[in-house]
């Protein structure tokens, strides 16, 4: 161990390492604090999530984000671990995101250091990582399936073959180790794909001439990487339906206009979340996104030469930027081509981009004059910073975030103290809206059947519920508008039902007429 440590800080230096560790725990601390504050709470994607690590510790398994054929669960799988020892609240099942955001934080400054030989643009890095952009930090600790996953697996997958060295007595391992990495972007995420090709392709450059000695180990780890996603193909065919429904109908131009504007904006911190507005009146984000795209354009024309030597896998004139600025340049393709992206509220497909974002502006920065090579990395850094506090005062101002059911928030604190009356009045089935059905399932831990009105995850729980006996049946909905309304409706129909209120939650039960039931469910 000491032997250890002496090589990380001889490589490091004691002072430069320090402050890694700093930036490190400073991304700790941060995401923490989101996780905490009510800009924290937790939605109904993410109990999902958790009712699914419910489900695997009772012996399920899942090989994607339930109800879909897309994006693995490997995250799922860690999180059953945590909640077997932990209890099942929204901040033990998140555990598992914080740990790999953090993670990730700390291979993107080792990543750094090794792409500029200096310490202290690895610090730099890490860093600014660790402060933003602010949708990185509040994406970073959501239980959203494999986004963070996705996230690691860049970097790690870009970290590993900038030290494969083909000749080396540990080359067949390091190429293993890559190939399971790729193996696991597929299983886990496009995201990580699509970040990964050009990486991968790099690595073929570096092995070409080894590449007898080094495929096999590659290939073995890209299997046993991808094992589920294989299993699951061969089950249920090669073209499984995706089970996330059609998205709306648009056209290549109208997503790659939304991915210019306003997600790229989201992006990079300078809009807000969700409705697009300005983060600060000193940053117009279209002027924030022109530079953006003007260094990407500036640094692909300095690097054209590596990136063509990256193309025609001659890997001596290749650098470790250059396969992220093909894939920064180039991801304006996929984004556009698949109907996924017509959602403008998040920059949730560009995520996995983050650290390779970061890597490129630190790796710019480094070649610049000596006193732009201190001024750039910190006035970035002090400035994301800045904008991400702003977002996160604004995503305070407006109550935190959460699921909606029409006009209400749903407050999923109030949630563990609303199923256990629901228990107490012997409840054993109820009817939600999505983004409130799942939050109950979840703190419930099965002692409740949830059924959502849409967008159903788990069939076995439907069915639980449709054979409840009207008695034990209840229907959630959050205080607010939709309430009033559903007692306006019951009152129309010269119906009554018996209602529980705890906090900023109702459920109705003991319909009567029991066909007056139609008055709750039907708007």
């Amino acid at each position: 161990m000491r032997a250890v440590l002496r090589r990380v800080l001889g490589r490091w230096g004691t002072a430069p390492a320090a402050a890694l560790v700093l930036a490190v725990a400073l991304a700790a601390v941060i995401r923490l604090w989101v996780l905490h504050s009510p800009v924290g709470r937790m939605e109904s994607d993410e109990a999902v999530t958790g009712v699914m690590a419910q489900r695997i510790l009772d012996g399920e398994l899942f090989a994607f984000f339930a109800g879909q054929t897309y994006m693995g669960s490997l995250e799922q799988y860690a999180q059953a671990a945590v909640l077997a020892v932990t209890p099942d609240t929204p901040t033990t099942l998140r555990m598992v995101q914080l740990a790999l955001s953090v993670a990730t934080c700390l291979l993107v400054g080792v990543t750094a250091r090794r792409l500029t030989n200096s310490p202290w643009f690895g610090v730099a890095a890490a860093a600014l990582f660790a402060v933003g952009p602010w949708f990185n930090v509040e994406k970073g600790i959501r239980s959203h399936g494999a986004y963070d996953t996705a996230q690691l697996l860049s970097v790690l997958g870009l970290l590993l073959v900038v030290n494969l060295s083909p000749r080396t007595r540990l080359a067949p391992w390091r190429a293993a180790a890559v190939g399971f990495v790729a193996g696991l972007a597929l299983w886990e995420s496009t995201l990580a794909i699509i970040a990964l090709l050009p990486v991968v392709w790099w690595a073929i450059g570096v092995a070409r001439h080894r590449l007898p000695h080094l495929l096999p180990p590659a290939l073995i780890g890209a299997v046993l990487g991808a094992a589920p996603f294989i299993v699951h193909r061969i089950i249920h065919g090669p073209f499984p339906p995706s089970g996330s429904g059609e998205p709306p109908a648009t056209t290549f131009a109208d997503r790659t206009d939304l991915m210019l504007s306003p997600v790229l904006g989201m992006f990079l911190g300078v809009r807000h979340i969700g409705d697009g507005r300005p983060v600060s009146q000193f940053l117009p984000p279209a002027i924030a996104t022109m530079i953006a795209l003007g260094a990407l354009g500036a640094g692909v024309w300095s690097r054209r030469r590596g990136i063509r030597d990256l193309v025609l896998l001659r890997a001596p004139g290749v650098h470790g930027v250059d396969p992220i600025l093909v894939v920064l340049s180039l991801m304006v393709i996929p984004y556009g081509l698949t109907g996924f992206t017509w959602f403008a509220g998040t920059p949730r497909y560009l995520f996995a981009l983050y650290p390779f974002a970061i890597l490129a502006v630190i790796v710019a920065a480094s070649h610049l004059g000596p006193r732009a090579r201190l001024a750039v990395p910190v006035v970035l850094i002090l400035g994301t910073a800045v904008l991400s506090a702003s977002a996160a005062n604004r995503a305070l101002d407006e109550g935190g975030r959460g699921g909606w059911v029409g006009s209400a928030r749903v407050y999923t604190e109030d949630i563990p103290a609303f199923v256990h009356r629901l228990e107490r009045d012997g409840i054993t089935g109820v009817h939600a809206d999505y983004w409130l059905a799942y939050p109950i399932q979840y703190a419930s831990e099965g002692a409740l059947a949830v059924e959502p009105y849409g967008n159903s995850r788990f069939p076995n729980l439907d069915a639980r519920v449709e054979s409840t006996t009207p008695g034990a049946v209840a229907y959630a909905i959050p205080v607010g508008p939709e309430e009033v309304a559903i007692r306006d409706r019951l009152r129309a129909a010269g119906a009554t039902a018996r209602v529980i209120r705890v906090g900023r939650l109702v459920a109705f039960t003991d319909v009567d007429p029991a066909t007056a039931v139609a008055a709750i469910t039907t708007p």
